[in-house]
């Protein structure tokens, strides 16, 4: 995920690890990328609440599917500004 991040960018981890859990970060792709990693830590009780209220929630009007193939045309549709979340579906 690290390689798709855009010149200046940030890079956001947000879960809950084991503390053994190692992630390989290539230290000099992001010095030349200038890209930032920052931590989210999440209370454990936020995700089950978050699914509870999922089915009260229209969230369709703000998706916008594209097929694979079309991967070009989401990411030229996406810097309009005008899609909230782009999904690419296999």
């Amino acid at each position: 995920m690290i390689l798709l991040a855009e010149s200046g960018g940030t890079i956001v981890w947000v879960g809950t690890y084991p503390p053994n859990f190692e992630v390989g970060v290539p230290i000099y792709y992001m010095h030349s990328k200038d890209l930032t990693i920052r931590d989210v830590r999440s209370s454990p009780y936020a995700f089950p609440k978050a699914l509870q209220m999922l089915p009260k929630l229209d969230l369709k009007p703000l998706i916008s599917v594209y097929p694979l193939t079309d991967v070009l045309q989401a990411f030229a549709a996406q810097k309009t500004g005008k899609n909230v979340k782009i999904m690419l579906k296999i």
